[in-house]
């Protein structure tokens, strides 16, 4: 992970989920530090991607990587935010 180190993060999850139009990449970091952690979010998302992408291109040449986003957002100095996806709608929302 990058920024200082692995000691900074409580928690770090990835998932992988089959849809029906391909595979979802989520990731989830949680850290108690006064930093934020969506870098280090992306960050998993990509790398797990990026290793899907490369044992799937023999099977699929046309396979890809699609939007990597910050989907939701708690704490820290900008407080709690979220993205609403809808369709190719992409807005972001104030949360409690």
């Amino acid at each position: 992970m990058p920024a200082g180190g692995a000691d900074l993060f409580d928690d770090v999850d990835v998932d992988v989920v089959e849809r029906e139009d391909g595979l979802e990449v989520s990731s989830r970091v949680i850290a108690t530090e006064a930093t934020g952690v969506e870098m280090e979010a992306l960050t998993a998302c990509a790398f797990a991607a990026l290793s899907l992408l490369d044992s799937l291109l023999s099977v699929d040449p046309l396979a890809r990587i699609d939007d990597l986003v910050v989907l939701t957002k708690e704490g820290g100095k900008s407080g709690n935010w979220g993205r609403l996806v809808d369709g190719s709608k992409d807005r972001r929302r104030k949360t409690k």
